[in-house]
């Protein structure tokens, strides 16, 4: 196969402004197209193709170009390397029509993406797919019958597998294990979706699909006070359960990375349950109790140091509109403080 710039190819001037005009992202696939080393060096990963090949023979080569009008910027888009490859391997399924509609899409989405047009289209786009993906995966509690007191479940996915959806194996499955707020991973036992460990109180999974599932019960206890500490300065169990989370959180990112998803970023929700008509209860500025019987977050969206974001969304839906108590901040930096160690 020939490649498009094997003659007649763009000269540097309109390589640069096929690249400008679409945002430095490749036409198809939406790839950023330049980085840089680990010295700070920038180097483009993207290419400059032609509708029209360049020359006799190449993909969808038109004879009644002139050698100027095969140059010109008019006769290009901007693509990633693997995107240039596949639409010249598959010059019968792309056409230089279709090519100038790829083109022009792409440059209008870089203006649209300069004045943050599209920044709102793009964020309405991963809300859906987010809320497609928890719609067949409910945060479903997974503990025994018998269990009783307030009960917290969580659920962790990587952001990535809102697209790519990862198909883990058994083996890989076992051999990474499982975590749990222990931070440990015991060998799992396996079910039809994937892996799973009982600990006391705790039942924690990890799917084919790298969906993480954690359920805890905290026997014993009538009900959860997050907000105001006791003559100490704890607030527990409500210092418990941000602690849980957090350690939960931060072993399932560590699982992700034994099988390879080593983006930090991942997507949590977590819900509170209460059993036997015992009740989850916070105090509020007023003193006033509010009292439910589920509380359940929205997704949080998390990065790397981001974690306490999850917290904040649980705190608020049951009642707390001051952020954070000054006792659970305290767990987050001990958490992070014996983390780092």
């Amino acid at each position: 196969m020939k490649k498009s710039s094997e003659s007649g190819g763009f000269p540097p001037k309109t390589r640069r402004e096929l690249a400008d005009r679409a945002g430095h992202h490749c036409s198809l696939c939406l790839a950023l197209t330049t980085c840089s080393d680990e010295g700070g060096k920038p180097f483009p990963i993207g290419d400059a193709a032609h509708q029209a090949a360049a020359s006799v023979g190449g993909p969808r080569y038109d004879p009644n170009q002139t050698k100027a009008e095969r140059s010109s910027a008019k006769n290009g888009l901007w693509l990633c390397g693997s995107c240039h490859r596949k639409i010249d391997g598959d010059k019968y399924r792309y056409t230089v029509e279709d090519l100038k509609q790829m083109k022009e899409r792409a440059e209008d989405r870089a203006r649209r993406m300069v004045h943050g047009e599209i920044v709102f289209e793009m964020k309405d786009k991963e809300h859906a797919a987010i809320e497609h993906y928890f719609e067949s995966r409910p945060l479903k509690n997974q503990l025994p019958k018998s269990a009783s007191g307030a009960m917290l479940g969580v659920q962790i996915v990587p952001y990535t597998a809102i697209i790519d959806r990862p198909r883990l194996g058994y083996p890989e499955l076992i051999k990474a294990g499982v975590s749990t707020t222990r931070l440990g991973y015991s060998r799992p036992g396996t079910d039809s979706k994937g892996v799973f460990v009982e600990i006391g109180q705790e039942v924690s999974r990890i799917d084919m699909d790298a969906t993480a599932q954690l359920w805890i019960s905290y026997a014993g206890m009538n009900g959860i006070h997050f907000g105001t500490p006791d003559r100490e300065g704890r607030a527990l169990p409500g210092g418990m359960i941000a602690e849980d989370v957090l350690k939960y959180l931060l072993g399932t990112r560590a699982v992700f990375a034994k099988h390879g998803i080593r983006s930090p970023r991942v997507i949590v929700r977590a819900r509170l349950e209460n059993v036997q008509d015992k009740i989850l209860f916070h105090s509020n500025s007023d003193g006033v109790p509010l009292r439910e019987r589920i509380v359940e977050t929205t997704y949080a969206i998390l990065d790397q140091g981001e974690e306490s974001k999850i917290l904040e969304q649980l705190w608020y839906s049951v009642g707390s509109s001051h952020g954070l108590p000054q006792a659970i901040v305290k767990v987050v930096q001990n958490v992070s403080a014996e983390l780092s160690r």
